[in-house]
């Protein structure tokens, strides 16, 4: 009995861990376009061969994927 309450332990602790690993992508940080303190991801931006890395938040992600994307480039979240 004691073996399977450790075994049944150690399994809820493995997962929890696993879970707060997988969920800590993004970190609070300055977003570089609006310099508001929030939530931010990387993002590798392509465009004309030329490659960046920014922050941003979620908000500015949108406006800068809808214009990267018009001309012509890649815009992808690390």
């Amino acid at each position: 009995m004691k073996k399977v309450i450790k075994r049944a332990g150690l399994l809820v602790s493995m997962v929890g861990l696993m879970i707060m690993t997988l969920t800590g992508c993004a970190k609070e940080t300055d977003c570089e376009h609006c310099y508001e303190t929030k939530k931010c991801y990387e993002y590798k931006i392509s465009v004309g061969g030329a490659t960046d890395t920014l922050w941003l938040c979620d908000d500015c992600a949108i406006w800068y994927e809808d214009i990267i994307e018009l001309s012509g480039g890649t815009f992808k979240k690390k």
